[in-house]
């Protein structure tokens, strides 16, 4: 954790704030530094290296305050949004707040998409909220009530989108979550590296797997709205279309996952192309993958 993330979480006023840095394993001298530089106003946790979920693991269980909240070390909190947040808390009795976020860096990368701050608004139904592609706080907008997240842990076992599937157990758990209309922090945001065909596999393998749970958990409590059927199909639609070019039967197994949520699904989401979701609803499924693989193909040979 950079000496600057760290001094973002201790400059807070108003709040009796404690930073545990969990140290995954680092090779280099961060850890003694920060000791070194902030004495006894953090405490420094050392493990062997087992990635992210298990430091954030290991300091969720360290952790001794009511509230917790997970600062990756190139993010920044705004002065005096903690003390807001738990005013919220307290006055609201609700399990998790979250607020608004911002994004630093280059604001050209078009995953900022000309929207560097992002303004979250309400949300009654923060399930449905979760599984739109228009709606995710970065992992520090939350602060959460401790108790109230007791046996929720960080999954190791993804590779990616751990934060989706961490936030998504919460809201499963019923917890209530309430809005904190005020800038929470900064996002750093990274040089993007390039999109692979690996990359699309890891994302759509997890994507499922999250997917499949719970898909699974709201059915059983008889939750499975239409417009959440909807959303996990086009989750699950998304990653089909990286599974098709590879694996054919684990393309065939995802549709049909996504008919028996809507016998007569068909792409309406932005993930999706407006001249393709055109296409599929005058073709099926099938015959339109079979267009874009083709048309990949020639392009691909056009650039060789």
């Amino acid at each position: 954790m950079t000496a600057e993330a760290v001094s973002s979480a201790l400059d807070q006023e108003g709040v009796i704030v404690e930073v545990l840095v969990v140290d995954d394993g680092s090779t280099d001298r961060t850890a003694q530094l920060l000791e070194s530089r902030y004495d006894n106003k953090i405490d420094v946790i050392r493990q062997d290296h087992q990635g992210a979920c298990v430091a954030r693991n290991r300091g969720l269980e360290e952790a001794k305050g009511r509230y917790v909240k997970f600062l990756d070390s190139d993010d920044l909190l705004e002065p005096d949004s903690l003390k807001a947040q738990v005013d919220l808390l307290e006055k609201s009795g609700a399990a998790v707040c979250y607020g608004d976020w911002q994004f630093m860096g280059d604001l050209n990368d078009p995953r900022v998409g000309k929207r560097p701050l992002r303004i979250m608004g309400d949300t009654h139904d923060p399930i449905t909220s979760l599984l739109s592609d228009q709606w995710w706080v970065a992992p520090f907008g939350y602060l959460l009530r401790r108790e109230a997240i007791s046996g929720i842990f960080w999954n190791s076992d993804l590779q990616c989108l751990q934060d989706f599937d961490f936030i998504l157990k919460i809201a499963l758990s019923g917890a209530m979550f309430v809005y904190c209309p005020i800038l929470v922090g900064k996002y750093r945001i990274h040089a993007a590296a390039q999109i692979t065909e690996s990359s699309h596999l890891k994302y759509a393998y997890n994507r499922c797997s999250i997917l499949d749970q719970l898909a699974q958990e709201l059915d059983k409590r008889k939750n499975l709205t239409d417009i959440r059927k909807q959303l996990i199909s086009e989750q699950y639609w998304s990653a089909a279309r990286a599974f098709y070019r590879v694996d054919s039967q684990l393309f065939a197994d995802t549709v049909c996952k996504i008919h028996r949520l809507r016998p007569n699904f068909w792409p309406g989401s932005k993930l999706y192309p407006v001249i393709l979701r055109f296409i599929t609803g005058l073709l099926g499924i099938k015959i339109t993958e079979n267009i874009v693989s083709l048309g990949k193909r020639i392009v691909q040979g056009l650039r060789g």
